[in-house]
């Protein structure tokens, strides 16, 4: 019953300068947060919330091609000083991220050699506090863009674009092995849009917040 707005704003004059603003209604009032000033380089990259349990984690790119993973609390109303999720200053695209249990799968994109790979990277979680557990390619070199990651039927598939059609891969252990990748032939053949849900039926084996689907 308490709401957060989170986006960014141009911060100033200076041409790739944005501001993560963050306002939280506790009930009784406002209050505002400049998360951080971040610099975007030839795109600006989404930022990612996610909740956990009474508090938020928000991931994004802040500067030299870093995703970083803060966490609000409401309780001190504070926001945590961050982890640095990547260790390469590759230019990255896009991120996905998802919660299970103890632990956070995040997926975004990043170059390797001119050509995109997405990669998969999950940390474990405990009050505050991130370890990482296993990081890997989950993509052929290419194009790939616009990963999602979905729980659905005990399995954990990662969906993402590559040309004009739609590829997946999954997973039964929770991520530390993969499956081959799939491709959905009938995507080369209809108009497909990536879908973002704002409202989700309670059901703990079922946990997305995008998917492609058919425009019809």
């Amino acid at each position: 019953k308490e709401i957060h707005i989170l986006y960014i704003i141009k911060a100033s004059s200076e041409e790739n300068e944005y501001n993560i603003y963050h306002h939280y209604y506790n009930g009784k009032s406002w209050e505002d947060f400049i998360v951080e000033k971040i610099v975007a380089k030839k795109v600006l990259n989404p930022i990612k919330v996610i909740k956990n349990e009474a508090n938020i984690i928000l991931a994004y790119y802040r500067k030299d091609n870093e995703i970083v993973i803060r966490e609000f609390n409401p309780t001190n109303r504070q926001w945590s000083k961050g982890e640095i999720l990547t260790n390469t200053d590759e230019e990255k695209l896009f991120i996905d991220m998802i919660k299970l249990n103890d632990t956070i799968h995040t997926a975004y994109c990043e170059y390797e050699e001119g050509s995109l790979e997405v990669k998969y990277k999950a940390l474990a979680y405990s009050d505050g506090a991130y370890s990482e557990i296993t990081e890997e390619t989950i993509s052929n070199p290419g194009s790939p863009s616009y990963p999602n990651l979905i729980l659905y039927s005990n399995k954990l598939w990662l969906t993402l674009v590559e040309l004009n059609k739609i590829i997946s891969r999954s997973s039964e252990d929770g991520g530390k092995t993969w499956g081959p990748i799939l491709q959905w032939d009938d995507s080369r053949t209809i108009d497909f849009l990536r879908y973002k849900y704002l409202t989700m039926v309670e059901d703990n084996n079922i946990k997305l917040d995008f998917s492609f689907g058919s425009i019809s």
